[in-house]
C-alpha cells in the first residue's frame, strides 16, 4: 500500500512512536511547518527528529533493504 500510494501529491510520513511524547511533538512540528497560518513560527523552530519522522520514500528504501532479494523481483519489471 505504501509503495502504491506514496507520491509527490500525497506523500506519506512515518512516525516511529516508541516514545509517544516525542512522536506527538514531532508530528505537531511537521504539521505546523507544512501548513500556512498567520504569524507562522519560523521553520528553524520546527525542525523534526529524523529518528522519529521519516518520509514514505525513506521507509520504502528501508523496507526494500530488509527484504530478501527474491522478494523484490516483481518490482524490477
Amino acid at each position: 500500500m505504501l509503495l502504491a500510494s506514496n507520491n509527490p501529491r500525497t506523500p506519506w510520513m512515518i512516525v516511529l512512536s516508541d516514545d509517544k511524547k516525542k512522536a506527538r511533538l514531532n508530528t505537531i512540528k511537521h504539521i505546523l511547518k507544512n501548513v500556512e497560518y498567520p504569524e507562522k513560527i519560523k521553520n528553524k523552530h520546527l525542525q523534526t527528529d529524523p529518528e522519529v519522522l521519516r518520509t514514505g520514500r525513506e521507509e520504502i528504501e528501508i523496507m526494500e533493504q530488509n527484504l530478501p532479494s527474491e522478494n523484490l523481483s516483481h518490482l524490477n519489471g
